[in-house]
């Protein structure tokens, strides 16, 4: 993880250290030795699901699910105690955008399209919810 400054709560956030894009799954051969990192998250380009890596030892690497992606453009992603999310969601497009905390309730943030591939969502305190692309 890596601390990257929050400008609304003037105070700093930790991020993924490495976002990767393969056309695969990852698997429990994606650890340490391999050079991943917990926190690291894995997209892949094909499927659109994306992974975070939670237990990096050797062999027996675990990545959870953190959202699944459909062929229509669409795609949910859920975010644990964030205050900055960085999506990359590679629709080529600026999507729709729906927040909704972990009770299902419709949120606010500030959704700033940083390309037509990326968001990048900033909320003034940490939440937990989804991110709903389409």
């Amino acid at each position: 993880m890596k601390k990257v400054f929050n400008p609304f709560t003037m105070d700093f956030d930790y991020v993924p250290f490495s976002i990767y894009q393969f056309p695969r799954n990852p698997d429990e051969n994606c650890d340490s030795m391999a050079g991943y990192q917990i926190g690291d998250e894995w997209t892949n380009t094909e499927s659109m699901q994306v992974y975070k890596c939670t237990h990096n030892a050797t062999g027996e690497a675990m990545w959870r699910i953190l959202c699944n992606s459909s062929s229509d453009k669409h795609l949910e992603y859920d975010f644990y105690n964030q205050c900055v999310v960085i999506l990359d969601h590679n629709f080529g497009k600026f999507p729709a955008v729906t927040l909704t905390d972990d009770m299902g309730e419709e949120i606010i943030g500030d959704v700033d399209h940083f390309t037509n591939n990326r968001i990048v969502v900033t909320f003034d305190r940490e939440v937990t919810g989804k991110i709903i692309l389409n």
